[in-house]
């Protein structure tokens, strides 16, 4: 081929890609789509082309059709921090969301350096939340406030011995440092402070130290699936009911399923509102958006509640919308109503949301409130 009809067939390709991304808006999704995370992040990309798909169902936004690119950071920092930085050198306004503390912590530096807001991260601390960023919107309150909601409970109804379980990682310390700020707050000593490993290896050992503290009431664990079963699995098998709080990213099916017969006195935040409710307008929403697609969660419907949020900004912004336009259709729209959940953005304040509930396992395995 010669070099003219090379650079022909170039301006063809180029031509071709531009005319996709005039006639897409396009949206990046960084999530474990492989490795041990693997099905939360199926679950989020399919509740997000789920709502993508009946948006464009219904005309797109002023003709233009949401486009999905979604990358697989296989919940490794590293390679969240490199997605992103490929989705903000490309046609993406937005990227929604990341996945825990770690990835999007990496994933910040980027931010400050690219622009290409990020909207719904799922991280109750580290880097995401430490404010001032214009390209960063945050949807769940903090890990602070989930732990200070679960500590009110407990001396609410009685419960003053509490201990605390946090992983042996930059994700556990941060909700350990979280937690010491809480128990300050409420005059509460804890009984106790055990750092378990991320895989759960050394529960036994933690579970037995938990089972000496004489009159233990409850304990704040903050800590990933695999040891957040495993320590509660062997807590029950050395003789203490202490209930367990947790934070809401373990409020899932599959923990209840690991935990078999040992779901009794177990506690969950719930950053959103019940995800099976039949008077909650935006749980109708979900299921019926997601139909049969996705098992409903609450994971999920944050996902869902985030996707709604970046869609309808995506409106207010306009048929020409841009990433700057995205940024202040966002801090420019109406407290939004979910139920007894209220998001406002302004041009200071990108926290989002303060709503956290608790929700524990019934009888029959399903989460009530």
């Amino acid at each position: 081929m010669t070099l003219i009809a090379r650079y022909s067939v170039a301006v063809v390709l180029a031509s071709c890609a531009s005319a996709v991304w005039a006639q897409d808006i396009v949206i990046g999704l960084n999530q474990p789509l492989s490795g041990p995370n693997a099905a939360a992040g199926q679950e989020r990309l399919t509740v997000t082309q789920a709502l993508f798909d009946r948006v464009n169902a219904a005309g797109g936004i002023g003709g233009r059709k949401l486009k999905l690119q979604a990358m697989d950071d296989k919940f490794q920092n590293e390679q969240a921090a490199a997605n992103y930085r490929d989705l903000a050198g490309g046609p993406a306004v937005a990227l929604l969301s990341c996945s825990g503390t770690g990835a999007c912590s990496a994933i910040a530096p980027e931010v400050n350096k690219l622009k290409l807001p990020v909207i719904a991260p799922i991280a109750g601390g580290g880097a995401m939340r430490s404010g001032g960023n214009p390209y960063i919107f945050n949807l769940r309150p903090t890990t602070l406030d989930e732990i200070n909601a679960m500590v009110k409970q407990m001396l609410l109804v009685g419960q003053k011995n509490i201990a605390l379980v946090y992983q042996n990682d930059g994700f556990g310390k941060s909700g350990q440092a979280a937690a010491e700020q809480v128990f300050k707050q409420n005059n509460v000593k804890p009984a106790g402070e055990f750092p378990v490993e991320p895989g759960g290896a050394d529960a036994d050992q933690v579970a037995a130290a938990l089972a000496k503290l004489p009159g233990l009431h409850g304990v704040v664990m903050v800590a990933s699936p695999n040891a957040t079963v495993k320590t509660i699995v062997a807590t029950r098998k050395a003789g203490s009911a202490a209930q367990f709080y947790n934070l809401a990213a373990q409020a899932n099916a599959q923990v209840v399923k690991d935990l078999g017969t040992n779901t009794r006195g177990v506690v969950f935040a719930a950053l959103v509102p019940h995800p099976w409710s039949t008077i909650v307008p935006i749980a109708k929403e979900y299921r019926d958006t997601v139909g049969t697609k996705a098992n409903y969660s609450y994971a999920g419907m944050e996902f869902f509640i985030g996707a709604k949020l970046l869609v309808d900004a995506i409106k207010r912004a306009g048929p020409t919308v841009t990433r700057d336009t995205l940024v202040k259709a966002l801090e420019s729209m109406d407290e939004q109503h979910f139920g007894p959940m209220r998001v406002r953005y302004t041009s200071s304040d990108h926290e989002g949301s303060k709503y956290v509930n608790l929700t524990m396992i019934g009888q029959d395995g399903k989460f009530v409130q």
